[in-house]
């Protein structure tokens, strides 16, 4: 399905900086429903194809791939460690754990069983006539 001219030109913002609220608000959305919009047009499949698309072909021309990416914030920080500029040294490193997925969440098994939880089931075994003998 094509893009009406309002997606594509979301599309092209989008791809500026990835603000989604900002993109739309330039494609021509309301600033006040602009979040609204945004998240909306971002479940647009043909809408993300199109964006996924447009990256591909950016890092294609650019020759920009994760590695090299990762390589070149390695070298900022040795160059960080070098100039003796830690924070620098640290955001590059922090970077490289992001980009290499050391932050990931671990997925829980199993949500730990609230209080409310308890109640709730206890509740909803009971008859009318005992929940009425409650109040």
């Amino acid at each position: 399905m094509k893009l009406t001219p309002k997606q594509v030109r979301f599309v092209d913002e989008y791809l500026i900086d990835f603000n989604a609220s900002r993109a739309a608000v330039a494609a021509g959305f309301s600033s006040r429903s602009a979040k609204v919009q945004g998240s909306r047009l971002l479940t647009n499949v043909n809408l993300i194809a199109t964006i996924q698309r447009r990256q591909k072909a950016t890092e294609r021309r650019l020759e920009v791939t994760r590695d090299t990416i990762i390589q070149g914030l390695v070298i900022a920080a040795e160059q960080a460690r070098e100039n003796k500029d830690p924070a620098s040294m640290i955001a590059a490193m922090s970077e490289v754990s992001k980009m290499m997925g050391f932050y990931a969440s671990k997925p829980c098994n199993k949500m730990p069983e609230t209080d409310y939880d308890s109640q709730k089931r206890k509740f909803e075994v009971m008859s009318d006539r005992e929940l009425r003998a409650l109040l």
